[in-house]
């Protein structure tokens, strides 16, 4: 590029180089979000970070807990988990066990001090 009298130009184009404006995109929306009256308070929106037990799981966007699927009892028990890290079945913990493999929404009991019924939904 080439300045000249307080413009400048590039020498493979004519004119001035015109600043470049950054598109603004929306933002994404979550790919699940947690309602309900909870102790801890884990509500809000998650997004899919990664997979665990051959599932993906989901990360609150703000906090370190995590949607994600146990696959510890298969093929008698199948769970999903709401707990502070992927792999972690210690309290506190929220969880939604099945006789079947069912997708991540749903109704998710609490266990080990937390409070209140967590509800998985898709938006």
């Amino acid at each position: 590029m080439v300045k000249t009298a307080g413009s400048i130009f590039s020498p493979n184009t004519s004119g001035p180089l015109r600043r470049r404006v950054r598109k603004k995109y929306p933002p994404r929306p979550p790919d699940l979000v947690v309602t309900g009256e909870l102790t801890p308070d884990v509500t809000g929106n998650y997004f899919e970070t990664g997979t665990y037990g051959g599932q993906p799981f989901y990360k609150h966007v703000e906090l370190d807990w995590f949607i994600w699927y146990d696959p510890g009892m298969e093929p008698i028990i199948y769970t999903w988990r709401i707990t502070q890290a992927p792999g972690d079945t210690t309290d506190p913990t929220w969880y939604k066990t099945t006789a079947a493999f069912e997708p991540v929404t749903g109704s998710y009991l609490p266990l080990g001090g937390t409070i209140g019924t967590a509800t998985v939904t898709a938006p």
